[in-house]
């Protein structure tokens, strides 16, 4: 039988999780029973969710901000992504790359300029959302370490740093056309 799914539940299912929603949903009842294997699977998210909390929590920030000038936001495959309003302002002005940004990841926060842009970069920058899950809140100052070590040695900070290497390695079409972009 098909996974039916409540307004606000997630786009796709959780891997690892039996098919349905577990707790209750005026749609479809309770759902299924939990396996232990879901249990697990849940204590391990809850875990990781906590590690990437405080680079979650400066995201979500944006949050406010960006609804309170007219962006929006979104909930795609377990992360918050923000856009438009403020968020925009803030990704072409704050971020020190030419032209600033398109998206930028803070733990399970996407901000993005548009729907387009967040679209356009989304894989992209579950690629930083995984990297957020591997290295908590050491994932910030390890990025900026890098940056500053490959500027220091005449390298691109942005392009030459091995968490953006990762993350254009999972999309490589991406790369050329910011390479274009910061051209």
């Amino acid at each position: 039988m098909p996974a039916e799914h409540c307004a606000g539940d997630e786009q796709e299912p959780s891997p690892g999780l039996p098919q349905g929603s577990f707790g209750p949903c005026a749609d479809h009842g309770p759902g299924p029973e939990p396996t232990d294997r879901a249990w697990h699977h849940w204590l391990g998210r809850g875990v990781v969710r906590l590690w990437t909390l405080p680079n979650t929590l400066l995201g979500l920030v944006c949050l406010p901000l960006a609804l309170a000038t007219g962006g929006g936001a979104q909930w795609v495959r377990g992360v918050c992504e923000i856009y438009g309003g403020a968020v925009t302002w803030l990704l072409r002005r704050v971020v020190p790359l030419q032209g600033g940004a398109r998206a930028l990841t803070l733990g399970h926060v996407i901000l993005g300029r548009d729907r387009r842009a967040l679209a356009l970069c989304r894989e992209h920058e579950h690629v930083h959302v995984r990297q957020y899950e591997r290295w908590g809140p050491l994932f910030i100052p390890l990025y900026l370490g890098w940056s500053v070590w490959l500027g220091l040695r005449g390298r691109s900070a942005y392009l030459d740093n091995p968490f953006e290497r990762e993350a254009y390695d999972a999309v490589p079409e991406l790369l050329a056309e910011d390479e274009r972009w910061l051209a």
